[in-house]
């Protein structure tokens, strides 16, 4: 399956905050997306939440279809999403969200993995 990277970028959290990474308008014949965070510079007493929401069709309602929790130091710093199918028309958001310690600065990288 051919992948690339469809956007990508930096964030540095304010804490306890949602931080809309992007959100992106899947094309015509639909897409599946992908999201994934490095994660190299949380320390002990931290913690990151990674969320993807989509939309079931265009104009539909954003909501949540994964949400992956991350806390203290990690040892595989890449977090992977599951694979998401996003229908034409339809939209996928990356949300990143991180509590205790300091904000710190995330990057971050959506592929479209079916070209």
């Amino acid at each position: 399956m051919p992948a690339s990277i469809a956007t990508s970028g930096s964030q540095t959290a304010t804490l306890n905050t949602d931080h809309t990474l992007v959100t992106q308008t899947a094309p015509t014949g639909g897409a599946i997306y992908q999201l994934r965070a490095r994660l190299n510079e949380l320390v002990s007493g931290e913690q990151l939440t990674l969320r993807l929401q989509v939309d079931g069709e265009s104009g539909g309602t954003l909501e949540d279809l994964y949400s992956g929790t991350f806390a203290h130091v990690q040892g595989e710093p890449y977090k992977d999403s599951p694979a998401v199918v996003v229908p034409a028309g339809a939209r996928v958001r990356a949300i990143l969200r991180q509590e205790g310690g300091t904000g710190r600065a995330f990057t971050w990288w959506l592929y479209r993995l079916d070209g």
